[in-house]
């Protein structure tokens, strides 16, 4: 998910990451956030369109001994793709 976030605030600088609620339960802890920022569109010559968006997602990690032994997360595909960020993540997507 660094990766993830990282490619987000090189194509989006604005980017901003909130947690919006977590859970703990056992050795497992969730996280519930969002993701918002703004897409420049470029519509020829020197005409560009701000288009701010929104990308809810969740982190899944499963802790052993105060080690991360495993991490997964989930966020909404079809909003990821309608974005330049999706594009970068495409082998990642299991069908």
């Amino acid at each position: 998910m660094t990766e993830f976030f990282q490619k987000s605030r090189e194509l989006f600088p604005d980017t901003v990451v909130t947690v919006t609620s977590t859970l703990e339960s056992g050795n497992h802890a969730i996280a519930e956030w969002t993701l918002t920022a703004t897409e420049i569109l470029h519509y020829g010559g020197s005409v560009n369109f701000r288009k701010p968006f929104s990308l809810t997602g969740i982190s899944v990690v499963e802790i052993e001994e105060a080690r991360i032994i495993r991490w997964s997360d989930y966020y909404d595909l079809a909003t990821s793709r309608r974005m330049a960020l999706g594009a970068f993540f495409e082998e990642w997507i299991e069908l």
